[in-house]
């Protein structure tokens, strides 16, 4: 249940048994140190050699972004969580329609789901499919809502949801908890534990 790196200040080592991995969700927390980074190529090389999908989000695609060894490394199958100015470090655009078709282009590129989050989130596919998510509102725009939208999606994955099936799944969940929040909280007032604690709505209303 818990893996203690080696330094006390940084992440800079990963577990040294993968197999048991079915998913690995990194980026939330992760850090922008030398020595994370050369951690996470690390884990991504193993990754991509055992067939071991992740979920890139934060940091992780802070290094994804500017280290083109890195860009080789995304295992099949993974899923990337940018917010706008995340994605911007791999893409411009001036126009919505330039964003659209340039974000699609980076999912076949990367060969892997791309979840472009903002007012209603938009999830590419590697296949060419692009799905709008009709859940969420703006009190969910705060520090720590798009870790817990990693870590429901990472899970998802780990039951054994491809890549897209879990990003839509958990897009959406994520939303309606943020929803459901707003019939008691309003869209200020509500964090992102909050968001966690009411993730059941969403599980209830699909009968998942």
């Amino acid at each position: 249940m818990l893996s203690v790196d080696p330094e006390s200040d940084v992440v800079s080592a990963v577990p040294s048994d993968l197999s048991k991995y079915s998913c690995i969700g990194v980026g939330p927390g992760l850090g922008r140190d030398i020595r994370t980074g050369l951690a996470l190529e690390f884990l991504m090389s193993q990754a991509k050699q055992m067939g071991i999908p992740m979920l890139l989000d934060a940091d992780a695609l802070y290094f994804l972004a500017y280290n083109p060894i890195l860009m080789g490394l995304v295992p099949e199958g993974s899923v990337m969580t940018p917010h706008e100015g995340e994605l911007r470090r791999f893409i411009s655009w001036d126009t919505p329609e330039q964003k659209h078709e340039k974000t699609l282009e980076l999912a076949k590129t990367f060969n892997c789901t791309i979840v472009s989050k903002g007012y209603h989130s938009r999830i590419y596919t590697p296949d060419g499919e692009v799905y709008e998510n009709t859940t969420g509102n703006p009190g969910m725009a705060k520090g720590g809502s798009g870790d817990v939208l990693t870590g429901l999606a990472s899970g998802l994955m780990a039951r054994g949801y491809d890549g897209p099936s879990a990003a839509k799944l958990g897009v959406w969940i994520h939303g309606y908890a943020g929803d459901v929040l707003t019939d008691t909280f309003t869209a200020e007032s509500f964090n992102s534990k909050d968001i966690i604690d009411y993730l059941w709505r969403g599980f209830k209303e699909l009968g998942a």
